[in-house]
């Protein structure tokens, strides 16, 4: 998706000047994968910093590009790309405090006006667990969080970022057993 994104023409402008360097590495599309983390995260960034309309514009151009590669369809068991046309609406970007590991994904705190919010987050090809387990709780990352088929999972990039005051307070009191409610669907949020 990322070499998608770099290849359209509302990203490309963004990331010549943010990064040259990288969209002069992607000539076609098999050259994504000498991309490093952190450059696929640099056009994370650059694709959640643009206007609104401009992420929908671009994920519907995603979801209809990706039909004419010839997968089957959603209906016959092929991918179905239409789940981020969502992404726009539902994601949430932002510093996160990574505070417990569980069974069933990893606890999330987020900071949203005057609350925080606990997400149950699974990762896209590695569970958070086994990315971070080098690192005691909590852990402070930037990254999204993106609904996916009744799960929240993470964009699939993570950076290491400093804490706020009020997350780290948050963080310190989940470690100790005050926990929020977890909320595990993003697109439940809103009904």
């Amino acid at each position: 998706m990322h070499h998608f994104f770099i290849q359209s023409p509302q990203v490309r402008p963004l990331m010549n000047m943010m990064s040259p360097g990288i969209v002069k590495k992607l000539k076609s599309a098999e050259d994504h994968r000498s991309l490093s983390m952190s450059e696929i995260g640099i056009i994370w960034n650059c694709f959640w910093s643009m206007q609104s309309e401009q992420k929908v514009e671009l994920l519907e151009e995603f979801a209809d590009e990706m039909k004419t590669y010839g997968f089957p369809a959603a209906t016959m068991g092929g991918p179905d790309f239409s789940v981020v046309l969502g992404w726009n609406q539902h994601a949430i970007v932002g510093l996160f405090a990574v505070v417990k590991h569980t069974s069933k994904g990893s606890i999330l705190l987020h900071e949203e006006g005057p609350s925080v919010h606990a997400y149950q987050v699974i990762g896209i090809t590695e569970n958070l667990e086994t990315m971070l387990s080098t690192f005691p709780l909590p852990v402070y990352i930037g990254t999204a969080l993106l609904p996916f088929k009744g799960l929240i999972v993470t964009q699939g990039t993570m950076v290491a970022s400093v804490s706020k005051p009020s997350l780290e307070t948050a963080g310190d009191a989940h470690l100790s057993g005050d926990e929020t409610k977890v909320i595990t669907d993003l697109l439940q949020l809103n009904k």
